[in-house]
């Protein structure tokens, strides 16, 4: 995910506004990612611990 343009250094307050509010969504975009991640990992090792297969996955050591 490419980052927000910069505003020019003679930008408004609302181009200012925009960038920022821009920028707030792409992190949560980003945010939600690793969200997504974690929960598809806990249910993979879930999945495995109750079929009694498999090792302790990637993110076992994390507490959630």
């Amino acid at each position: 995910m490419a980052p927000t343009p910069l505003p020019q250094t003679d930008a408004t307050a609302g181009a200012l506004w925009i960038a920022l509010d821009d920028q707030t969504a792409r992190l949560d975009q980003a945010n939600g990612r690793v969200e997504d991640v974690l929960e598809i990992e806990q249910r993979c090792e879930a999945e495995q611990a109750k079929a009694g297969t498999g090792k302790p996955g990637l993110l076992a050591w994390l507490k959630f």
